[in-house]
């Protein structure tokens, strides 16, 4: 009502007096000043609505989260845009429409039941449903229908959201196959699976534990590792390694069974980290190496007869050697022509140096090498001993280790043999004395030996391969036997000095 109305009205009364007409006038622009801000401020809290409102219907219709309310049973309020594309429809089509004229009988059928529980039971609902796209795809929905009541406690409408979870139901199934065929393998393993806490509490074991060990995998979880193990006081020594190195491989690990008995196992495991990086537990398999470890001790045992019975026959062929000798020393005695005896002691030094090698290969423990010095030292200084007679020769040894098969070994001591022999016999002749050097080296899987003498020398154009010297000629073939060759250096002075390079076999 204008102001101007107001004191018109106020003006028929001329009993007011002026000061009440002046104070009521005051007291309605107080009252007209307040209900023109009261009707901004609805203005502005309208506008802000509005605003909100927007903001609401923009959100909606940007979630992948499917919305859309129900004003009665089955007829659609407001729809996001999420809901639209999914139905097929645009908004304003489905708004005019009911829900069940978009879904296939058994699915209508089934949503009007869950619509009469909301609207008249005034209860929300969770179910999944099956449908297809506006695609054409088959989809999985998980669907809540919430109902919104007036203060009188009547259904207002209801409000419905469907998240699509067709990849978390695949995943899932995915997932419980996976699990299946893990737990299938895990409970028919033969090896044991297992976890612990860095500590060694069993926090999971397979089955095939109780076949190892005697004990149900129910007994064993709880349990400190430690308690299974045959010597407790390993585990620390075991824990402390896994910790510098994050996995072992095939570690042979003692336990103790059920009923006492010591199982041999193959260990391979890895520490396990916690959130923060740190260890937090170990993860590993245990194999029962029961019959391996049974077939090695004997296999070892069968191993230590053979190398007995192998030491006892080098034995039985040195001695046979040495009996050979002899008798061939015998036999020289009574030759009668000094001709033949050096004939017969020329034979008996050669079948001395290999029963050397027999008599080396059954006192170092190791019948199938010998260590090449020690060899060589104890049979040139024999040979030079046996014959230099009378003669001071002296004799000067520059051996390098190395080891040698027997098939090495025997050709080595008759080469030397045949060396040394023919500088005693030939390179000091005229002369009271003399000096012999005899060397062998390795340089790059090559080994040379080496007999070198301060002799008369040979001439400048002896080949050993030519030499009528049946000593000379063992040699080449000897040389020949190791894939090596015979070098003969004449420009040695004084003295003459051959050399035999061949290539060393590997162990096995």
């Amino acid at each position: 009502m204008p102001l101007s109305a107001i004191l018109s009205f106020l003006r028929r009364f001329p009993a007011l007096r002026k000061a009440d007409e002046r104070d009521a006038l005051k007291k309605l622009n107080t009252l007209h000043s307040r209900i023109r801000k009261t009707i901004a401020t609805m203005s502005e809290r309208e506008q802000l609505l509005t605003e909100r409102n927007e903001e609401q219907k923009l959100l909606l219709d940007n979630i992948d989260l499917q919305v859309w309310f129900l004003r009665a049973p089955d007829l659609y309020g407001a729809v996001n845009q999420a809901h639209a594309e999914f139905m097929g429809p645009d908004k304003a089509f489905l708004e005019r429409h009911r829900l069940t004229d978009f879904l296939p009988p058994e699915e209508a059928n089934r949503f009007a039941c869950h619509n009469a529980t909301v609207f008249r039971f005034r209860e929300p609902v969770s179910f999944s449903s099956f449908q297809q796209d506006a695609r054409g795809r088959a989809r999985i929905l998980s669907i809540r229908m919430t109902p919104r009541l007036s203060p009188g406690g009547a259904v207002e409408y209801a409000i419905c959201t469907a998240e699509d979870i067709t990849k978390r139901i695949a995943a899932e199934q995915r997932l419980r196959r996976s699990e299946e065929r893990f737990r299938g393998m895990f409970e028919s393993i033969r090896d044991v699976y297992y976890r612990t806490e860095l500590n060694g509490l069993i926090t999971l074991i397979s089955p095939s534990a109780e076949a190892l060990l005697g004990y149900a995998p129910g007994e064993m979880t709880g349990h400190l590792s430690t308690e299974f193990w045959a010597d407790p006081r390993e585990f620390e020594t075991f824990r402390e390694l896994l910790l510098a190195r994050s996995d072992i491989r095939d570690a042979t690990i003692l336990l103790r069974h059920k009923n006492g008995q010591i199982i041999p196992t193959s260990m391979s495991c890895r520490l396990e980290l916690g959130p923060d990086g740190e260890p937090a537990g170990t993860s590993g398999v245990l194999r029962d190496i029961s019959e391996r470890v049974s077939i090695e001790e004997r296999l070892r045992a069968s191993l230590k007869e053979k190398e007995v019975m192998l030491t006892e026959i080098h034995h039985r062929v040195k001695n046979n050697l040495q009996v050979i000798s002899s008798l061939l020393q015998l036999q020289s005695s009574q030759a009668g022509d000094p001709q033949l005896e050096a004939l017969f002691a020329e034979s008996q030094n050669r079948i001395l140096s290999m029963a050397y090698v027999h008599e080396e290969l059954y006192k170092s423990g190791d019948l199938a090498h010998i260590n090449l010095k020690d060899y060589v030292q104890r049979l040139a200084r024999r040979l030079v001993q046996a014959l230099a007679h009378t003669r001071p020769i002296g004799l000067e040894l520059a051996l390098q280790d190395i080891q040698v098969t027997i098939d090495q070994a025997v050709p080595c001591g008759l080469i030397l043999n045949e060396l040394i022999s023919n500088a005693l016999e030939h390179a000091f002749e005229g002369r009271a004395q003399g000096r012999i050097i005899v060397s062998i080296s390795l340089d790059h899987g090559l080994a040379r030996l080496m007999v070198s003498d301060d002799g008369k020398g040979v001439p400048a154009d002896f080949d050993p391969a030519s030499s009528t010297s049946l000593g000379l000629q063992l040699v080449v073939r000897l040389a020949r036997q190791l894939r090596g060759r015979v070098e003969l250096d004449s420009q040695t002075k004084p003295g003459a000095s051959f050399s035999v390079e061949f290539p060393l076999q590997a162990k096995p």
